[in-house]
């Protein structure tokens, strides 16, 4: 086992200014999924936020090295990803289509330090990138799980 580092996620939150958190996107279809989280990615950006997005492919191409295969472990290494992601202080986005129950449960427990938001395409009949209800929706939620510095401290303590 490594050596960790002697900075806390709090410290990186602290710096940053936000409270570190993932958002899922999922719904059956992947084309929406990947376009409504690029599309949450682009509004937290310009919001000033510091984000990162990866989808079940980007993340498996990062982490080669891994025997398993299926989407089981791809669940898995999302998770991990996420928790890494956050412990930098940044938003972890992700697009994972047809996420399931049980999927979402791995998810939340491997990154179990913070918070999961999963923003699902498939209400109100599926995300129609000409109508912005399902992005307004999400994007509500999101910012609704985000805050200022004080909010920061209030994850932490």
């Amino acid at each position: 086992m490594g050596n960790k580092s002697f900075l806390t996620a709090f410290d990186r939150a602290n710096k940053v200014g936000q409270a570190p958190k993932t958002i899922v996107v999922t719904g059956m279809d992947f084309m929406a999924c990947t376009s409504l989280a690029v599309k949450i990615e682009q509004r937290l950006y310009n919001d000033g936020r510091i984000v990162y997005y990866a989808d079940l492919e980007d993340i498996k191409d990062r982490f080669p090295y891994q025997q398993e295969s299926g989407r089981d472990y791809d669940i898995k290494r999302a998770g991990t990803a996420a928790g890494l992601v956050n412990e930098a202080g940044v938003i972890f986005i992700t697009s994972i289509p047809g996420l399931g129950p049980i999927e979402e449960t791995t998810l939340r427990a491997i990154n179990r330090k913070h918070t999961t938001i999963v923003v699902n395409t498939d209400k109100s009949g599926g995300y129609d990138e000409s109508k912005d209800d399902i992005f307004d929706e999400a994007l509500r939620k999101v910012q609704e799980t985000f805050g200022h510095l004080n909010d920061v401290l209030d994850y932490y303590l």
